[in-house]
């Protein structure tokens, strides 16, 4: 007998009303693991999906206000005239006693560039950033060698001014 023959077999020794309860066990049967394998997983992932936007959108909001402070603080940052551009730089390496770590400094054409033969990586990220908030200079090009001490390395920068 096949398996389709014992089914209809089966199905015309029981009564309508035993047919319709198995019906009726059947469908909660499916239903059961519906919910269980489909709805409630999609559930839960839609709750963590809009949870995960919610955070995403505070996080633009911040950055957004953050780009607008920078932004603000750029404009309101006093700016040297190019002809001060020398000054500046002198100014900034004697504050953090890296004059004698220079081993050449020229200006040319708004532009300024810097070689150290060996300076600790640190202070010359320092030096970076201080150029960049005192100054408005900003590196337009840099060659970094690693030296044998640990943390220092042979550095020239080149520094210029943000475009007005």
């Amino acid at each position: 007998m096949r398996p389709g023959e014992a089914f209809a077999s089966w199905r015309s020794r029981t009564a309508p009303r035993e047919q319709a309860l198995i019906g009726v066990g059947a469908l909660l049967v499916a239903a059961a693991l519906a919910w269980a394998f489909v709805v409630d997983p999609l559930a839960r992932a839609t709750s963590a999906a809009e949870q995960a936007l919610r955070d995403g959108r505070a996080q633009l909001a911040q950055a957004r206000a953050q780009a607008a402070e920078l932004a603000a603080a750029a404009k309101a940052a006093p700016r040297a005239p190019d002809t001060e551009l020398r000054p500046a730089v002198e100014r900034a390496l004697a504050q953090r006693g890296l004059l004698p770590a220079l081993t050449a400094l020229q200006a040319k054409d708004r532009r300024i560039e810097l070689t150290f033969e060996a300076i600790d990586f640190a202070a010359l990220t320092a030096l970076v950033d201080a150029l960049g908030r005192e100054a408005r200079l900003f590196p337009v090009e840099a060659l970094l060698a690693a030296r044998t001490a640990p943390g220092s390395v042979r550095a020239e920068v080149a520094f210029a001014r943000e475009a007005p």
